[in-house]
């Protein structure tokens, strides 16, 4: 039950709130940053998105695409005119930016998780709540 306890956890967080578009991409971002940063990417409070993304492909390469493009689609939620308007709706391909920032996430969390030895990988598991 301990051991069970954290993915639960877990699971009913991500369904018990309701979030906008822009806490979805908040979240996907702390997620994808909170990952490199348990995989030894040093980052600054201070950084863009734009340079972590930069930092993460000089630190650990192998999730360079999927954190750029996520970089790229926090930027332009934060930055553009009409924030984060139009980013859950679906596109050609079916998927709509909102779900694409949810996979990028998932896919650098899986790949930082994987690089760690087995004693960090329990110890995230147990500690990392989102």
């Amino acid at each position: 039950a301990i051991v069970a306890a954290p993915k639960l956890i877990r699971s009913f967080r991500s369904r018990a709130t309701a979030q906008s578009v822009d806490q979805q991409i908040a979240a996907a971002w702390r997620r994808a940053s909170a990952a490199v940063t348990a995989a030894g990417v040093p980052l600054r409070p201070s950084d863009t998105p734009l340079e972590v993304a930069a930092s993460t492909a000089r630190h650990f390469p192998v999730v360079t695409r999927p954190m750029t493009s996520l970089a790229d689609v926090v930027t332009e939620a934060t930055y553009r005119a009409g924030g984060s308007t139009g980013f859950d709706t679906a596109g050609a391909y079916g998927a709509s930016a909102v779900n694409d920032c949810r996979n990028w996430a998932k896919q650098i969390d899986r790949a930082t998780t994987e690089s760690l030895d087995w004693g960090d990988r329990f110890r995230r598991y147990l500690t990392s709540w989102r």
